[in-house]
Formats: C-alpha cells, sequence, structure tokens
C-alpha cells in the first residue's frame, strides 16, 4: 500500500456525504460556470478521500491514525483542533482570504496562486474538512 489511512471513521463518512452534497449542487444548481466546476471537484476528492480513508493534505501536516497498544484496534488520532474558537475562527478565516485572493477571476499573476494555496493549507492544517472537523473538536473540548 503507498499510502496509510489517516482519517477515522465518522471523517471518513461525513467526507463522503458532503463529497456527494456537493457534485449534487454543482450538477443540480450551478449555472455551468467556474462555480459547477469547482463545486464538483471539490465534491469528487471529498468523497474519494472518504472512500478510501486517506487524505493527502491531512498527510501533509502529520496527521496518522493512532493504534491502541491495549486492544491493537484503531482509535481516533488527535485532530486539528486549536487553545480557543476564537483562535481557529481566525486561522480559518485568514485561509479563506488566501483562498478567496486565489481564486479572484482578476487576478493577472497566476504564479501567486500556488503560495497563496499553500498557506491556506497551512492555516487551515490540512484541507477545510479537516479545519471544520477541527472546530466541533474545539468546541466540545471547551463543553467538557
Amino acid at each position: 500500500m503507498f499510502f496509510q489511512k489517516n482519517l477515522p471513521g465518522i471523517e471518513r463518512a461525513i467526507r463522503v456525504a458532503i463529497g456527494f452534497c456537493l457534485i449534487c449542487f454543482g450538477l443540480l444548481f450551478a449555472q455551468h460556470g467556474w462555480m459547477t466546476w469547482s463545486a464538483i471537484g471539490a465534491g469528487v476528492i471529498a468523497a474519494c478521500t472518504g472512500f478510501i480513508g486517506f487524505c493527502p493534505m491531512c498527510a501533509m501536516a502529520g496527521r496518522t491514525l493512532q493504534v491502541d497498544p491495549l486492544f491493537t484496534s484503531i482509535k481516533e488520532g488527535a485532530m486539528f483542533c486549536s487553545t480557543s474558537v476564537g483562535m481557529h475562527l481566525l486561522r480559518g478565516g485568514g485561509a479563506l482570504a488566501l483562498i478567496a485572493l486565489a481564486i479572484h477571476p482578476g487576478s493577472s499573476q497566476p504564479l501567486h496562486v500556488v503560495p497563496l494555496i499553500l498557506g491556506a493549507v497551512l492555516l487551515l492544517r490540512g484541507c477545510p474538512m479537516c479545519w471544520l472537523i477541527g472546530l466541533v473538536q474545539t468546541i466540545g473540548n471547551k463543553r467538557t
């Protein structure tokens, strides 16, 4: 196997569901422009990562599943939660701004896209879905 699974079970199901929703949105509601292809592409990527249990962006960020030595079963590793909800939202807002700058239709320098997307991946600590699940975990950690 060329990859090691790095997505827990619940996140895999969420990725597949969101992927199918994005594909349906792209096919049914978008006006056959860049938004259609973006939604379909994001949906295919999300669904595929959910099916195979491996996210390349999560792997670049160092995320792995941890093996429990007592039961030799895979348990969920620490997700990318922040110390506070405000800091997590600030990171997400910064990443969203970088993504918006990268896909801005009026940008005259296409070479700026790569560093902007890489900066967004670093701020999100992986993919946007990892950031969203990290937000849920951050909120959950504050309640316990």
